[in-house]
């Protein structure tokens, strides 16, 4: 008995976290496919659902709209993803090289503590056709930075990029900080120096991360 119980005891001990993770993950998945396979709107939102079947799922699919919207997000996270990456390892690169990371490292992080409220407003105001400081004083044109539907999706994925990049800029030097030193004395006695050093010895380290 003793035994059965010391067995079972981590299984108990999982039960709060799979309650939280049913709560939160597996219950609101459960019921977006129950309401995706219903009639529901706000003019019936209170009444009785009519089960359709996979009619919502067919005019979406249909919808040459959803196709646009999907190619627009897909463009946005490409360029997120690919952009905070690059951005954020090369700053975390060259923080842990440099002499001056202990002095520059709060003003690369400054951006995430920033609320993201602040950060779109401020952006919105850099972005302004007439008054932002991008077109007056930068550029000195008249870029319709968020006006234009070919060019908004990379605005707003810049000030993302931008806003973003710290975490990835603390999570990279964190792993870059992780290498054992004399690993990458060896790779210079062996003659891998810059990015060579880089390629073969730093990047295959850090790769879990």
């Amino acid at each position: 008995m003793a035994r059965l119980k010391e067995s079972l005891t981590p299984y108990f001990l999982l039960i709060p976290s799979f309650f939280v993770l049913f709560l939160l993950m597996i219950f609101p998945m459960m019921w977006n496919v129950y309401i995706a396979l219903h009639d529901v709107s706000i003019i019936n939102i209170a009444k009785r659902w009519n089960f359709i079947g996979l009619e919502n799922f067919y005019y979406v699919f249909t919808d040459e709209w959803f196709w646009k919207s999907l190619l627009v997000s897909a463009k946005f996270v490409a360029a997120c993803v690919a952009g905070q990456f690059l951005a954020g390892f090369s700053l975390a690169y060259v923080l842990s090289t440099g002499r001056w990371s202990d002095i520059f490292r709060p003003i690369y992080l400054l951006p995430w503590f920033m609320s993201i409220i602040v950060a779109g407003y401020s952006w919105q105001m850099l972005y302004h056709t007439r008054l932002g400081f991008i077109n007056n004083y930068l550029l000195h044109v008249d870029v319709p930075w968020l006006a234009s539907p070919d060019i908004a999706v990379w605005s707003v994925a810049m000030a993302n990029i931008w806003w973003g990049s710290a975490f990835t800029i603390l999570f990279m030097e964190t792993s870059l900080t992780s290498i054992d030193p004399e690993v990458l004395d060896a790779a210079e006695v062996d003659g891998a120096t810059g990015l060579k050093k880089l390629r073969y010895v730093i990047l295959p380290l850090i790769k879990p991360f």
